[in-house]
């Protein structure tokens, strides 16, 4: 098994949490930044990642790079 890219991309569980309960961090990527409230309500913008509304847990966004739709329950449509 290959590791993860990035040591916050190995699970999901949490993803939105920033270390330390600051506000204002790198996307997971480093491509863009994230803003989050303690991983309950958050947006982030990266080039990886895309443009992105997480609100308890729930991800809605919007992939540039690769583009498609992102919803929760569903995941991305769009190009693979």
């Amino acid at each position: 098994m290959s590791p993860a890219p990035c040591p916050s991309c190995a699970s999901t569980i949490g993803k939105d949490y920033l270390p330390g309960g600051e506000p204002v961090a790198l996307s997971p990527s480093g491509t863009g930044l994230q803003v989050s409230v303690f991983g309950l309500l958050g947006v982030m913008a990266a080039w990886e990642e895309g443009v992105e509304v997480n609100v308890l847990g729930l991800t809605f966004g919007v992939a540039v790079k690769r583009p498609a739709l992102k919803l929760p329950a569903v995941g991305r449509l769009g190009m693979p």
